[in-house]
């Protein structure tokens, strides 16, 4: 069972024991988040993936190495990382450790990070499983709600132009409509039927006596 709590962890592949090298301050929900990128093939580390991808789910283990302190996170993993990387046997894209969890670096491991990051060339497929991974966060999520939300405010109280008008029809003209669905159907009905009944009352009252 994975424990709660923090430490060095590694995501084994069966098949042919390679394996990739992290560290978390809470090692169940890192497992929990690395599987979800996983599973929906949007992980950062492409060359996890595609392994993933070829072997499948059943092929792969995760497992904690050592339990250590929050604040020793990085210095741990640092540790795996130079012992393993030259062997050819890590999935890890850098060999440095790399603190994910609002953690300040010092300035040799910053120069270490630098080093290993300059020349790197970032393919097309990392970008599209960077992005993918990006568009499904909660933190994209967010932003897009806010952004939403700011632009409905702006909205309120304006009135378009006639020429504004004129444009989004031309826009829509010729596209297919997506079909209703049997509720939004019901409440188009009930709404011109209330409007129907609104339209009666006011002649009613308004209507000369003969």
């Amino acid at each position: 069972m994975i424990e709660s709590c923090s430490g060095i962890y590694r995501i084994k592949n069966l098949s042919d024991n390679k394996f990739y090298i992290g560290s978390a301050k809470n090692l169940k929900l890192r497992w929990f988040d690395h599987r979800k990128l996983l599973r929906k093939n949007a992980h950062f580390n492409f060359h996890l993936q595609r392994a993933w991808n070829l072997h499948g789910e059943s092929s792969f283990e995760f497992e904690c190495i050592e339990f250590c302190e929050f604040e020793k996170l990085i210095e741990r993993e640092q540790n795996y990382l130079d012992k393993y990387y030259h062997l050819n046997v890590l999935y890890n894209l850098n060999p440095t450790a790399c603190s994910q969890a609002g953690m300040l670096h010092n300035q040799d491991t910053k120069l270490k990070i630098s080093t290993a990051l300059k020349g790197r060339v970032v393919t097309d497929e990392h970008r599209l499983a960077l992005s993918i991974s990006w568009h499904k966060s909660d933190k994209c999520k967010k932003q897009n709600e806010e952004a939403r939300k700011k632009a409905s405010l702006s909205k309120l109280g304006k009135k378009e132009s006639i020429e504004t008008r004129v444009k989004k029809s031309i826009a829509h003209t010729g596209k297919k409509q997506k079909p209703h669905t049997e509720e939004t159907k019901r409440k188009i009905s009930e709404t011109k039927r209330n409007k129907k009944n609104v339209n009666l009352i006011k002649g009613d009252i308004y209507a000369e006596p003969s």
